[in-house]
């Protein structure tokens, strides 16, 4: 099989030019802030090795996805996510702390039955991250 028939390899192009090719639209929210593919990986057939290694093939409706956002693209660092888990891993998401429990603002929305832009104008508001949270929608 050629790379270029590969199933990886449009995704693996893609990183690589994120990574590595300040011309790319997107380079400076990931080469341009250090995020980098591994040398290890510079070679697409070592790259799909180890991902069927590791992670093995990609489930339905799954797609490549960084562990730890501020890492680069490197052996432990990836996973198969769902887009749900890829937003909540965002590094541009806010975070709440509640009972020892940590979670995105969508995640304590959905969990809590309301809309994020609820939760996320009771915070603006000055609400505690406590009642913002807990109080029932409707309720003040």
């Amino acid at each position: 099989m050629r790379a270029t028939d590969h199933p990886l390899y449009v995704r693996w192009k893609s990183i690589r030019q994120r990574c590595q090719d300040p011309s790319h639209s997107e380079f400076p929210r990931y080469g341009g802030r250090g995020i980098r593919l591994c040398r290890r990986w510079q070679d697409f057939w070592q790259f799909v090795a180890d991902i069927e290694a590791d992670i093995g093939p990609r489930p339905d409706g799954r797609t490549l996805d960084r562990i730890q956002n501020r890492r680069g693209y490197c052996r432990g660092n990836l996973r198969w996510a769902t887009a749900r888990e890829q937003s909540n891993n965002r590094r541009t998401n806010r975070f709440l702390r509640l009972d020892g429990i940590r979670q995105t603002v969508a995640q304590w929305a959905r969990q809590m039955g309301m809309n994020a832009t609820t939760l996320h104008s009771r915070l603006a508001a000055g609400w505690t991250t406590r009642d913002a949270i807990t109080t029932p929608v409707g309720c003040h």
